[in-house]
């Protein structure tokens, strides 16, 4: 009896530790920066190796949303990418499996050999749920969609 509630007060005072919270908090982090560069960034260049990591990263459902072919659908001129990305966590609790992530950030978009440009301000609320050792990309909800004029 004593012997379990110790083991539950160390792991307790482990995911308090600063350096536990952090690395925990720049994995989640990460894995919502890396979904954004990889969903956002379309072109035919490369597109297969996102697709593959895409799908390790995010949830089926979001998956089919981002990559619902096999095969890059739009024109071999056409490249999106983001950039100026910010993050902006919501309230965490210490040990939660599911996070609520806000991001900002700028797309880029290229279209045709006159390489006519738009940009746009995007902002999104991505949750991701822990999965053993990773986190997962479970839902995405754009909030705004600004077009930055040039």
């Amino acid at each position: 009896m004593l012997q379990t509630e110790n083991e539950e007060l160390k792991k307790k005072v482990k995911e308090t530790l600063p350096s536990e919270q952090e690395q925990e908090r720049q994995a989640y982090l990460s894995t919502v920066e890396k979904f954004i560069q990889l969903s956002f960034h379309r072109e035919k260049q490369g597109y297969e190796e996102r697709r593959e990591q895409a799908k390790k990263l995010m949830k089926e459902e979001v998956f089919q949303l981002f990559y619902p072919t096999d095969t890059f659908e739009m024109e071999d001129t056409y490249v999106s990418k983001p950039s100026d990305m910010k993050l902006y966590l919501q309230a965490y609790r210490i040990g939660a499996s599911q996070v609520e992530v806000i991001t900002e950030f700028q797309n880029t978009v290229t279209i045709g050999a006159n390489g006519t440009t738009d940009k746009t301000k995007n902002v999104m609320k991505v949750t991701v749920q822990k999965n053993q050792e990773s986190w997962q990309v479970t839902n995405v909800e754009e909030l705004a969609v600004q077009i930055i004029a040039s």
